[in-house]
């Protein structure tokens, strides 16, 4: 049987936050992912508890491309949650659902539901993935380790400067929007470190497993 690649997320601290305005949120975020990404998808992005969905996508470099649009919407839209992903390259023992990713069972849905329940209890990073070829699973571990260390340093206030300089990739357009002085919208890309994130996304967009 081959394997497949299941995507699973949920929001981190939901349990803490009002959640009907949450909710909203997550399934506008998942909504709008799904819409852009659906060519990316065996089995769509589904919310399945509330505060966590699941997929199945077609390859792990969709999967990677998926995780960086969810963190770059939550930008775009100014949404102050966080996500954990687990990522896992194993099989499915029923056909896929190409609707929603319900009634599926195996163990790549099993165990990648089982390392987002580790994660909460041991405090991992934001993203876990574990695939067939190992050292692949390293490398890519690594690259969101970093990519995800310059997303957590913003603030949720950061937010609307931080989308536009990834839009435009542009300091000077950018000034433009927010009527800045040019030299005052270098420092802030500078401060907020926007060529590195976009060299390690571009590393992980670019990335052939």
């Amino acid at each position: 049987m081959m394997a497949n690649i299941v995507l699973m997320a949920d929001i981190i601290g939901s349990s803490k936050r009002a959640g009907k305005e949450l909710m909203m949120q997550f399934k506008q975020l998942t909504d709008s992912v799904k819409r852009k990404h659906t060519k990316r998808f065996l089995s769509p992005i589904t919310i399945t508890l509330g505060d966590e969905f699941q997929s199945v996508v077609k390859s792990v470099e969709d999967a990677m491309a998926v995780v960086v649009e969810l963190e770059e919407k939550i930008i775009e839209l100014n949404f102050e949650f966080k996500l954990r992903y687990s990522i896992y390259e194993g099989e499915i023992d029923t056909p896929i659902n190409k609707e929603v990713a319900y009634g599926m069972l195996g163990e790549a849905l099993t165990k990648a539901r089982a390392t987002l329940d580790d994660m909460k209890s041991k405090k991992y990073e934001r993203f876990f993935i574990s695939l067939i070829d190992k050292k692949q699973a390293e490398i890519i571990q690594n690259y969101f380790l970093l990519y995800i260390s310059f997303i957590d340093a913003w603030k949720a206030s950061d937010y609307p400067l931080v989308y536009a300089f990834i839009d435009k990739d542009n300091y000077r357009e950018v000034a433009k929007i927010f009527d800045k002085d040019d030299s005052q919208m270098w420092k802030r890309n500078k401060s907020l470190h926007i060529r590195e994130y976009l060299a390690i996304r571009s590393l992980i967009l670019k990335h052939k497993v």
